[in-house]
């Protein structure tokens, strides 16, 4: 089963027709958020799958390591989910992601706030001390497709990123050289670049022979932005 419509719904339609799994996409989906009625919706509508019998799968994100924004309402809530899901499902599993890149709507993501800014010549706020770790959506299908049907994963938390950690200046400078365009930038003294605990994810990455390119993150940039200006 798949709930939901974003992103990460339509990532994973594979398990569309699987009524042993439960693809929970119907989350909070700005990072920004601040309303608790969005977080109660998520909780509400995330409550009333406890006893479906399948194993949900839920998102939470890797920021819950970035020092500058872990006590926001947004990753405080996802903690508080992933606390709830491990009291309250018999079987789970919460994959931590890093920033998605794909054919997504959703202004409020990372890449689509970019390439918007730019594009429209409006300031972009260059947190000097912030770093990301993107990944393509494709590959999220296949490599948490492949993990959810190994079933070693079982009632598990995992941190989902490559270890291509980029600071922001680098990524708004991918985007420049993919559309043509400079983009009108504001520095500002703020962010954090962190780590996090991938080690489980990238042995199973090397165990079904997924080669990383040395240009993955300009790839997959160029892939969804290129020639879109």
């Amino acid at each position: 089963m798949v709930i939901g419509k974003g992103l990460l719904a339509r990532t994973f339609q594979q398990f569309k027709d699987d009524d042993g799994v439960l693809i929970f996409g119907s989350g909070v989906s700005n990072s920004q958020q601040t309303e608790q009625s969005e977080f109660d919706r998520e909780k509400n509508l995330l409550s009333s799958y406890i006893k479906s019998g399948a194993t949900l799968i839920y998102f939470s994100t890797v920021s819950v390591y970035d020092s500058s924004t872990n006590q926001s309402p947004y990753i405080l809530h996802k903690k508080e989910m992933e606390q709830f899901i491990s009291l309250n499902f018999s079987s789970y599993i919460i994959f931590r992601l890093p920033i998605l890149v794909g054919k997504a709507d959703n202004p409020f993501t990372l890449a689509n706030f970019l390439f918007q800014r730019i594009i429209n010549h409006e300031p972009v706020p260059v947190f000097k001390n912030a770093c990301r770790y993107l990944m393509d959506a494709d590959d999220v299908s296949l490599l948490l497709g492949k993990m959810i049907e190994s079933k070693q994963f079982d009632n598990s938390t995992l941190d989902i990123n490559f270890d291509n950690a980029i600071f922001i200046a680098e990524l708004i400078s991918i985007f420049e050289n993919a559309l043509g365009i400079k983009a009108e930038k504001t520095i500002v003294n703020k962010g954090s670049c962190y780590k996090t605990n991938n080690q489980k994810f990238i042995q199973f990455v090397e165990s079904v022979a997924f080669k990383l390119s040395a240009d993955y993150t300009v790839k997959t940039i160029r892939k969804y932005y290129s020639g879109k200006s």
